[in-house]
């Protein structure tokens, strides 16, 4: 009920609303308080609100429409702006008669994005396919969700999605985008296969980043409560089997309003047939979670892990000259390391999806010592990280690392003599642990000059 007075209080006597108190009417915030509470009616939710105050807000809205038409609308108008798209969007959501100067207008532009649909971007076309849809042009809705199917990138861990670059502007935004595709899929093509993942990709965006905005997180939950067959209706717990036992989780209080759930088994009941599990999910939606096993292994017996969104490859290069300037031989079984020799190590990172706050620890034997001994933001290849220097290990922390190829390089010294293990890369998000990955372990020996 505050927020709701709030939002009246922002209300002018034209029936715009304002950005922020004191402000001038404003188009875009007008629509985007309509589109939110059109989203509520959608799902069968009374807003409680005045509907004086949303009677208002619409004629301003159709007002401003009609202005804009008065001033632009011309047939040599090639482009047709986003805000139009979006009141036809927004318009969609309330039965109120359009009538009088704005038939005119709405024909005019309905007509214009007949015309010029195949060039707007992925969100845009999402906007004209519901509005289409919800106001008799179901054949335009059906051309724009064929070109839709025809260019969705579909991706059996990820799920569907579009490959639009992100940008600054309302209608460049991703989780907002792929919130929209799946009510456009729910109310135009409710049957298709690709809803679920297209939900699955909206929320595996949640799992490694963060729902940037209050505006994008409610646009994600609109879309998850779409359809009797939402993903947040179920309420069974996950079963996990074993061979011969199914173990049943304990909920403990507060876990069930968080969904997460942790069961830990005791050392003397643990066997290799364990390794062997199975997850019955009795929900529409999807779970996810992660089996641990802990062990104690000698560093240089660690291979590497592959079955990750990350892959890390580490590798040891004695640095040399030659005629032609700097060399790097790759230092294995055969190689001869000797005290005072520069090593550099070179440490490949690939993920296949964004991620943000992420750290990587480069494990570093006790022969060697860093050249590099000052901890320090730094920029590589577009890529912002802190890099930190301890006695120990090198840690790089990420918070936000694009999908792609990465190699970080730095320079040490041996210094001491004898055989070491010089450990393991590990790459692990600060906030979903089960997204890991290590390298494998390295052996040295290094010898007298």
């Amino acid at each position: 009920e505050l927020y709701l007075r709030k939002i009246k209080s922002r209300q002018l006597s034209n029936g715009g609303f304002t950005w922020m108190k004191g402000g001038r009417d404003n188009w875009y915030v007008t629509q985007n308080i309509l589109e939110r509470i059109g989203h509520l009616k959608n799902l069968g939710i009374d807003v409680s609100l005045d509907n004086q105050v949303i009677d208002n807000a619409i004629r301003y809205c159709d007002a401003r429409m009609i202005e804009y038409y008065e001033d632009n609308g011309r047939k040599s108008q090639k482009y047709l702006p986003a805000t139009i798209l979006n009141y036809l969007y927004v318009r969609s959501f309330y039965d109120k008669e359009i009538s009088g100067k704005l038939k005119k207008p709405t024909k005019f532009y309905y007509g214009k994005a007949e015309d010029t649909w195949t060039d707007f971007n992925t969100y845009q076309q999402g906007l004209l396919a519901l509005a289409a849809q919800r106001s008799g042009r179901p054949s335009l809705a059906a051309d724009i969700v064929s070109s839709l199917e025809d260019r969705m990138i579909n991706n059996e861990e990820l799920g569907a999605y579009w490959n639009d670059q992100a940008g600054y502007y309302w209608y460049n935004l991703n989780i907002e985008q792929q919130a929209l595709m799946i009510e456009v899929f729910s109310e135009i093509k409710p049957q298709s296969k690709d809803i679920d993942a297209l939900r699955l990709f909206l929320l595996k965006s949640k799992q490694t980043n963060s729902w940037k905005t209050s505006k994008a997180t409610a646009a994600a939950c609109y879309a998850f409560l779409l359809g009797s067959d939402n993903w947040l209706s179920g309420t069974e717990l996950v079963q996990v089997n074993y061979p011969n036992r199914i173990e049943q989780f304990t909920i403990v209080n507060g876990q069930q309003n968080t969904g997460y759930y942790r069961q830990d088994i005791e050392a003397s009941k643990i066997n290799q047939q364990l390794g062997e599990v199975t997850v019955t999910n009795p929900n529409p939606g999807v779970a996810w979670g992660a089996s641990y096993f802990q062990y104690f292994e000698d560093l240089d017996q660690i291979t590497d892990f592959k079955d990750t969104p990350a892959r890390i490859t580490k590798a040891l290069y004695k640095v040399g000259v030659d005629n032609n300037g700097e060399v790097l031989l790759p230092i294995n079984e055969n190689a001869i390391v000797q005290s005072g020799d520069r090593l550099r190590i070179r440490i490949e990172l690939t993920v296949d999806r964004p991620m943000e706050f992420m750290q990587m620890k480069d494990m570093r034997s006790s022969g060697l010592e860093p050249i590099n001994v000052l901890s320090r933001y730094k920029w590589q290849d577009g890529l912002g990280y802190y890099e930190s220097t301890k006695d120990e290990a090198s840690y790089f922390f990420f918070d936000r690392i694009a999908k792609g190829n990465y190699v970080f390089e730095y320079d040490v010294f041996a210094v001491h003599q004898g055989k070491f293990s010089n450990g393991i890369t590990e790459f692990q998000s600060m906030y979903a642990p089960e997204f890991s990955s290590h390298s494998e372990g390295i052996q040295l020996e290094i010898t007298k000059p």
